[in-house]
């Protein structure tokens, strides 16, 4: 006997397959060095512990998520030094659960960002190693290799693409030699759909062989919902 799928089945997966389509087409041919890159791994917090972390970022009046536990997602870090103290009680981080196609773009989960009036930083994907030369980790980045950025979001907002650089001696890399230590085309990108997810992209490339690691960051001016983060050799 035949098993037939109902028709809201059928065609939820072909929205999906849709969904998905673009960035398929626009990705790179390396692999995704990103952890986490759909926000759909959790990690729980006690809310002591969460208030203790997030202190600097509650006292600035950055709504947060609450509970007890406090559900985030794992491998992102809302900086409290990246612009969130410049902010008020209009900023928030909020890590979304939803359908495909509507509060999410895909899965179960998304983050979303407000800040009307700074630039604030969030990075995601966990620490990504960089090496000169040939690498023999997948999940490395070369020296003076332009990397595939892509990303979903739906929203009116200004995203920058950055990172945080860290040399040998797990030292950050700041002031002019961080700016002289990669290129990003383009520097900020305009998210302004706040009814549709659609796709979008840049080029990250790491110059500075001193950088031996770093964290993938997105800046935010607006509000935004993003999902689906790709980092890739191109």
């Amino acid at each position: 006997m035949k098993t037939k799928w109902p028709i809201n089945s059928w065609f939820r997966a072909i929205q999906l397959a849709w969904l998905a389509w673009p960035l398929a087409a626009m990705a790179g041919d390396g692999t995704n060095v990103l952890k986490n890159p759909g926000f759909e791994e959790e990690t729980k917090v006690s809310s002591e512990a969460f208030r203790k972390a997030a202190a600097v970022l509650i006292e600035h009046g950055v709504r947060l998520p609450a509970g007890d536990p406090v559900v985030m997602p794992a491998e992102v870090y809302v900086n409290p030094d990246d612009g969130w103290k410049l902010v008020k009680s209009e900023a928030a981080f909020a890590y979304v659960q939803g359908q495909p196609g509507a509060e999410v773009h895909t899965g179960r989960r998304a983050i979303h960002i407000v800040s009307p009036n700074v630039s604030v930083g969030t990075a995601v994907g966990g620490q990504v190693d960089v090496v000169e030369g040939f690498a023999l980790d997948e999940k490395a980045v070369q020296i003076d290799t332009a990397c595939l950025v892509t990303f979903y979001a739906k929203g009116a907002a200004t995203v920058g693409v950055e990172a945080y650089l860290y040399d040998r001696g797990h030292q950050g890399v700041y002031g002019q030699r961080h700016a002289d230590s990669l290129k990003v085309e383009p520097v900020t990108i305009q998210v302004d759909d706040q009814n549709q997810w659609k796709a979008y992209r840049a080029t990250l490339k790491i110059t500075n062989p001193d950088v031996t690691s770093i964290l993938f960051v997105l800046h935010v001016k607006g509000e935004v919902a993003i999902d689906d983060v790709t980092f890739q050799p191109k």
